[in-house]
């Protein structure tokens, strides 16, 4: 076999590999895996965090752990209600989370929160968001249940 029907083979196999990322791949529960409550103060470890993305383009959010928006002093687990969709933000595919409601009274929205997508070949793997300065590592992450 020719090098050039190899190298042609090879990347028809890596292209077909790069599936974008549909709605409703990512319709569902998500919960916040426990590798991830290392990541976040003590206080806010609560294993119960988990996402419900809906097929109607809804959700709601139980437990967050996050640095803003949540609580008057700008940390606590929340949550709320909105919508979410894909979007394309800083050259990445992304859900965007629109919290319309949110669980804490007194705390002014809408606001948005942006989850990262990790895939894998054939699936997604989870949703993530980093706790303070994404160099850092600290990564919250969720997977479908």
């Amino acid at each position: 076999m020719s090098k050039f029907v190899l190298i042609v083979i090879l990347m028809f196999l890596g292209l077909s590999g790069c599936k974008s990322v549909k709605p409703e791949q990512l319709t569902g529960t998500w919960l916040i895996t426990n590798d991830s409550l290392k990541n976040v103060p003590i206080e806010l470890r609560k294993n119960s965090a988990r996402i419900v993305l809906n097929a109607d383009g809804s959700f709601t959010a139980f437990d967050l752990p996050s640095e803003f928006h949540f609580s008057p002093d700008g940390h606590g687990p929340g949550g709320g209600k909105g919508d979410w969709k894909l979007a394309w933000q800083e050259g990445r595919l992304r859900v965007q989370l629109v919290f319309h409601e949110i669980t804490n009274k007194g705390i002014p929205g809408p606001f948005g929160m942006p989850l990262e997508i990790s895939r894998g070949w054939s699936s997604i793997e989870s949703l993530y968001y980093f706790w303070g300065d994404p160099d850092s590592g600290r990564r919250v992450e969720f997977e479908r249940k």
